[in-house]
């Protein structure tokens, strides 16, 4: 069940990558061929305790779509075991559109066990601009995850209050990019069949997007103070 959990945290962060506009594919690194990215992962003290990697390995248009299919392998620094998923990404009458099914239930096969994961909500989309002070829609997915055929667990998760911040230039390993600062409360719900899993509190984040690379970096915190982050390492074309 932990790498599933694992795996939403991992794709999650490339469903940042979202924006929508008249020519929304267009100088979106996600959308090129052969486009490479590490994704580095810490803990408040700095220390790394993952990594991600993607490369887009097709890129093809499907009626008045243009999709992406994305290869990603995130890595726990402790467990050093890989873990491989596949997302669809599509751009729909300059709309984009990510498809996470692939993600879950391949964490799925990789557990061991006879699993499935079901992702429900709306989808998550991002313009090309925006206005400072700019209020967000909520976003809400549900994940039931089954075994054996039976509901084994449902998580709910909801993010809320989310508003842009700023607008400037972000530093990262990578390079600098211009990035809007997108601040979030995240709200879990988890239930195992009809008992609610205690101590889930919400917390808050701030995540750096790119309309050209994605999301950059992105910080959550716990009380006010900076509890893990990730950052964008490498970006490389073909």
């Amino acid at each position: 069940m932990k790498k599933i959990i694992i795996s939403f945290a991992v794709v999650a962060s490339f469903m940042s990558m979202a924006f929508t506009g008249t020519n929304a594919c267009d100088g979106n690194e996600n959308f090129v061929q052969g486009v490479k990215t590490k994704m580095g992962y810490y803990n408040s003290d700095g220390k790394q305790t993952g990594t991600g990697t993607s490369e887009v390995t097709k890129v093809y248009t499907s009626g008045d779509s243009t999709v992406a299919i994305l290869n990603s392998t995130y890595t726990d620094t402790k467990k050093n075991e890989p873990h491989s998923s596949e997302v669809k990404m599509a751009c729909v009458n300059g709309t984009f559109v990510m498809d996470m099914s692939g993600a879950m239930n391949t964490a799925s096969q990789q557990s061991g066990h006879d699993m499935k994961v079901v992702c429900k909500g709306n989808m998550i989309a991002y313009k090309t601009s925006y206005t400072v002070g700019e209020k967000l829609d909520d976003i809400n997915m549900i994940m039931e995850t089954y075994s054996n055929g039976s509901l084994f667990s449902t998580t709910n998760i909801v993010l809320t209050n989310r508003k842009i911040e700023a607008f400037d230039d972000v530093k990262v390993p990578a390079g600098t990019y211009k990035c809007y600062k997108i601040s979030y409360t995240t709200n879990v719900t988890m239930m195992m069949g009809s008992i609610k899993i205690p101590g889930i509190k919400p917390f808050n984040s701030v995540m750096f997007y790119s309309t050209t690379a994605g999301m950059v970096r992105s910080e959550s915190y716990k009380d006010d103070k900076l509890s893990s982050y990730n950052e964008l390492l490498e970006l490389t074309k073909p």
